[in-house]
């Protein structure tokens, strides 16, 4: 089983304390399962394949240079021509641009390693509509501004929220909110 088929199964992170890993043996961990493989009469190259498979697994793709720390993830795999425009010209009224974001879609992210969020330390995550992600579970509701590990707000689709008044005024006002924006 590799990584991509374990994080299906666990969707929170692993957290090791150093305490309880000292208490334990002073043989590898490593060495251990191949020990334990051998004796099954498993071959020890298939424990180093799936290691590397492990560690292979890179953090999520993403568009831009990521200068400010701002983080955008997006429902789906592809933005729009469309919905791309309308969400540079979010980033433009917040003064932020491409260079200044770190884009992910829904299914790079999900492709990527499990904590690509964590690995890329964001200080401000932008979503757009529902995610298969863990980080759904920090949503309370739209356009409310979460504090935690990072600053997150939830939002509509982009799609949605281009069609609609009423969400463009709602995401405007969170968005004045978190960028300390005067109007």
């Amino acid at each position: 089983m590799n990584l991509q088929e374990i994080s299906l199964f666990l969707t929170e992170p692993i957290v090791l304390i150093p305490e309880e890993v000292s208490k334990q043996a002073p043989t590898d961990v490593a060495d251990k399962a191949i020990s334990q493989s051998l004796a099954a009469g498993e071959d020890p190259a298939d424990h180093d394949r799936e290691e590397s498979e492990i560690q292979e697994l890179e953090i999520a793709s993403y568009e831009g240079s990521f200068q400010k720390g701002l983080l955008i993830l997006y429902q789906g795999g592809e933005l729009s021509e469309a919905s791309q425009t309308f969400l540079m010209n979010i980033l433009k009224a917040v003064n932020h641009s491409l260079k200044d974001i770190a884009l992910v879609s829904e299914t790079d992210l999900l492709n990527g390693h499990p904590d690509s969020i964590i690995q890329l330390n964001p200080q401000n995550i932008l979503i757009f509509g529902k995610l298969n992600h863990s980080i759904m579970k920090k949503k309370k509701e739209d356009y409310v501004i979460i504090q935690d590990d990072y600053t997150c707000l939830f939002s509509d689709d982009l799609i949605e929220i281009e069609a609609n008044r009423s969400l463009k005024k709602r995401l405007w006002t969170a968005l004045q909110l978190l960028f300390d924006i005067k109007s």
